[in-house]
């Protein structure tokens, strides 16, 4: 029985650090909120593994409240 690693709510970055280590391979999607919402953080929201150690990763944007910018990625910019 392989073990699935416990990476929901981890951000991308951190998500990907630990999927590496482990020895999986993945692929991402990336959710979004509505086009007129400047993106957030990238967060985990799903992680289905598949064959051997191989899984999908689910990825959200968190949404920034109005004037807050202490969760908007690097390089976002408000539409």
């Amino acid at each position: 029985m392989r073990e699935e690693p416990d990476i929901v709510g981890l951000t991308l970055e951190d998500a990907v650090t630990e999927l590496e280590a482990c020895g999986w391979e993945f692929e991402i999607v990336v959710t979004r909120p509505d086009r007129r919402m400047p993106d957030g953080r990238k967060r985990v929201v799903c992680f289905t593994p598949s064959d051997g150690k191989k899984g999908l990763l689910i990825v959200a944007c968190e949404v920034c409240p109005a004037g807050d910018l202490s969760l908007r990625s690097k390089g976002s910019t408000p539409s």
